[in-house]
């Protein structure tokens, strides 16, 4: 189940405030462009990555610049460095020693004091793991926040920020499914649970 691309603007726009200030920013699996779309919006110089040649196509119609590639290929020989890098729902499609490599090959293009944002599917929104994490194929696996800061230590990175997208998972679903839904957040507010964040996230530098 593939969310409408407004449901995805609002979903980035959470992010921007972690990226203010670059520059130069590289999207690694940018997709058809919406986050390059709302970064250019704020002045950054953009850069993409994406495998899917119809995504790369919906780029470059929009004047977007976008290299059709698989990103370890891609990021091992690019020379150019980055003030911010992406990867947004990337990891989960890699098993373990690949997601480890590809961040470590993101830490290697970014500037001193640069910013790796990674948002992964979170593992502990009931929706996600029973729901929507499923219904791609290309998922590999999940990925925890004790994994992410693993990666990021192997490649030299700091993590600064973790947590959860207070955005719900619950969009898109039929009535009945999402006021039960809703019914099961509130008890578990009083119980003192968290769930329905559809994103865990996580704003890595790299050191000066």
């Amino acid at each position: 189940m593939n969310p409408p691309a407004e449901r995805i603007r609002v979903n980035r726009r959470f992010y921007l405030p972690w990226l203010s200030g670059a520059r130069r920013i590289l999207d690694v699996g940018c997709g058809d462009g919406i986050f390059l779309d709302l970064l250019c919006a704020s002045g950054a110089g953009v850069q993409g990555i994406e495998k899917d040649p119809s995504a790369v196509r919906a780029c470059r119609a929009k004047g977007l610049s976008c290299a059709e590639s698989e990103a370890l290929p891609w990021l091992s020989t690019c020379a150019e460095r980055f003030d911010a890098v992406l990867l947004t729902h990337v990891l989960e499609h890699h098993p373990a020693p690949e997601a480890s490599r590809l961040v470590a090959a993101c830490a290697g293009v970014m500037n001193p004091g640069a910013v790796l944002l990674v948002v992964v599917p979170n593992p502990h929104d009931h929706f996600v793991v029973l729901r929507d994490f499923p219904a791609d194929p290309t998922h590999v696996r999940m990925y925890d926040a004790g994994e992410i800061r693993t990666f990021a230590r192997d490649a030299g990175l700091e993590t600064r920020i973790q947590g959860e997208h207070p955005g719900t998972a619950l969009d898109g679903l039929a009535w009945p499914r999402r006021l039960a839904g809703l019914l099961t957040k509130t008890l578990n507010r009083f119980r003192g649970r968290r769930v329905f964040c559809g994103d865990l996230y996580a704003v890595l530098t790299k050191r000066d």
